[in-house]
């Protein structure tokens, strides 16, 4: 930000400095100082607001020297620099502001003229952050701001940014009088964490509702008066709203949803919220069902599990595309969660994720149970392009896969493209218990669209080459086209997947049903987490598999003197045979 103050302290002391820039006697198509200034944009992540990217200081300093070389290249470069800003570079150009006895005041007669720098350099400004070192709970300077100037720049500029199109505020509270910067008429998305409910509901108040599309609230207070208060934004196509952690039990009323008819996309996060259970038995039968939405994640646990049925009802007629359930649930309230899910999205969901990672409530006298018997409620889904479940960091195994549960999946939902089975323990030493190489042919018969797969597998029994077995004649664009392969293994089974042949034995068998597989990767599961690495050893093979399908000169071959250097596990590798019988 002190690029930005560097520009209007040094270069841009006159009212209207950019005229006095050097011209250049050639000018520059706009179409090419697009493609110059795309080479000097690198971003970074502000994790505070969920990876929102802004610019580097690298290439803030990169495109402040572009801005002050040339006349064709100030323009330009100033609107990048200014689209995303924070609020004190902006206030540091009004006439005057200054710090006195503490605070900043802005000591300067607001008009046309002398407003004419501010009102260059706020028309580019689409993005506006308000951090938390500028909350006026902060002892920060910066929070030191008077009323008399934000009221001299309310009645100067009563929306001083008229191209503001995103604000994001991770602020707990915000100067009531500071909001004249923070809305605008072409204002499309909010988004607040952290903040107090109170303030983001009168922040709401005054937000024009026709532009606003979007808006994120991520808060430990507020409650149930968020909801009529969104309400009253009736053009909102994206809603993301966390409760979490609430003091108290409240009371949840659904029923300001309904007023939310173009609403496409709803996240709603209730974990370690306790909910009344009469305020969600009740839904409107007067009221038109919404018919929009088209992504729904749902985080809940125990204390508000009536919440994913009521949302489930409340949609019913809604053709949803995208289902998230973040659940701490049993699993007999699982499968009444998956029961509850409406008919009619049988034939319109093509993307399900359930994340139990941590989360499902297993008694201590649970017998292990097929994952496919835990689903079932969901395989009448027969429109599924995308399917994933986690369950990592459990303790004990609430259920297990098999081939026959992998039979079962890509029975039912044969357009798959992606198969997500991750943090689902193999039972070590279990013929039987965990997918085999056998699940492999089929799904690829079955799942002939399927191009990333994620699975448990039981990496102790995997047959020996067969050199008799003929192998499927290849030809171009025919084949299965599975490019990415993860294998979940165990930590005490995870040494055994580089011994001795084992390597070229499971290429082998890969590449019989995978000629396109580009990358497998090893998923070492502990309790606390999941290792993932390339599997070097079998990528390397495969590469050469793959070199041997685009090409009819050179039969492939299996070095058996090729050596890999593992440096992770300090370990030298050769594999044994030289396959030229293969193909």
């Amino acid at each position: 930000m002190r690029k930005f103050a560097a520009i209007a302290d040094l270069r841009l002391s006159s009212t209207v400095p950019f005229r006095k820039m050097a011209q250049s006697s050639i000018p520059f198509p706009p179409e090419i100082l697009e493609k110059i200034f795309a080479c000097l944009i690198v971003r970074s992540c502000m994790h505070i607001f969920n990876g929102l990217e802004v610019l580097k200081p690298s290439s803030r300093s990169d495109l402040l020297a572009c801005a002050l070389s040339s006349r064709n290249f100030f323009d330009p470069a100033i609107r990048i620099l200014w689209y995303s800003v924070e609020l004190m570079p902006l206030l540091k150009l009004l006439p005057d502001f200054k710090m006195k006895n503490g605070t900043y005041v802005c000591t300067g007669k607001l008009n046309d003229k002398s407003l004419e720098r501010f009102d260059f350099y706020s028309r580019n400004v689409g993005q506006l952050f308000l951090r938390k070192q500028d909350g006026v709970s902060s002892s920060d300077a910066l929070t030191s701001v008077s009323n008399s100037a934000y009221n001299c720049v309310a009645l100067a500029r009563p929306r001083p940014l008229p191209n503001l199109t995103h604000f994001y505020c991770s602020a707990e509270t915000f100067h009531s009088k500071a909001m004249v910067f923070m809305v605008s008429s072409s204002l499309k998305s909010a988004s607040f964490y952290h903040s107090i409910g109170s303030e983001v509901i009168k922040y709401l108040s005054q937000v024009d509702a026709k532009p606003l599309q979007s808006l994120t609230i991520s808060c430990r207070n507020g409650g149930n008066s968020y909801l009529p208060s969104i309400s009253q934004h009736k053009n909102l196509r994206s809603l993301d709203l966390a409760l979490f952690h609430c003091p108290a039990a409240i009371s949840l009323d659904l029923l300001p949803l309904y007023c939310l008819e173009h609403l496409e996309s709803l996240r709603l996060d209730l974990r370690n919220t306790k909910l009344k259970s009469s305020s969600m038995q009740y839904l409107s039968d007067s009221l038109p069902s919404p018919k929009a939405l088209k992504q729904l994640r749902l985080l809940v646990d125990h204390q508000n599990v009536v919440a994913a049925s009521t949302l489930l009802k409340l949609y019913e007629h809604s053709p949803l595309e995208v289902l998230h359930f973040g659940v701490f649930l049993e699993e007999k309230q699982c499968k009444a969660v998956f029961s509850a899910i409406p008919s009619l999205w049988a034939t319109t969901l093509t993307t399900l994720f359930i994340n139990l990672g941590g989360g499902l409530i297993v008694p201590r006298t649970h017998t292990p149970d097929s994952l496919s018997s835990f689903i079932a409620p969901l395989y009448r889904l027969r429109a599924l392009k995308e399917f994933s479940i986690r369950i990592n960091g459990m303790i004990g195994d609430p259920f297990h896969l098999t081939d026959t549960d992998i039979l079962k999946i890509s029975e039912v939902w044969p357009n798959l493209t992606e198969l997500m089975l991750g943090g689902i323990e193999p039972q070590s030493g279990c013929l039987g218990r965990a997918p085999t190489v056998a699940s492999l042919p089929i799904l690829a018969r079955n799942c002939p669209n399927l191009e990333v797969l994620n699975l448990p597998f039981d990496v102790r029994h995997v047959p020996r080459i067969n050199k008799a077995k003929p192998r499927i004649p290849y030809s171009p664009g025919s084949g299965h086209k599975l490019k990415h392969l993860t294998l979940n293994v165990l930590e005490d089974d995870f040494d055994i997947c580089n011994l001795a042949d084992r390597p070229a034995m499971f290429a082998y068998h890969l590449d019989m049903v995978f000629p396109f597989l580009e990358e497998v990767v090893l998923a070492r599961l502990n309790y606390y987490d999941v290792e993932e690495e390339p599997w070097d050893a079998v990528n390397g093979i495969l590469e050469l598999c793959l070199w041997h399908h685009s090409s009819d000169k050179i039969p492939i071959v299996y070095y058996r003197n090729c050596e890999v250097d593992r440096a992770s596990e300090h370990e030298v590798f050769t594999t044994i045979q030289v396959y030229n019988e293969y193909f």
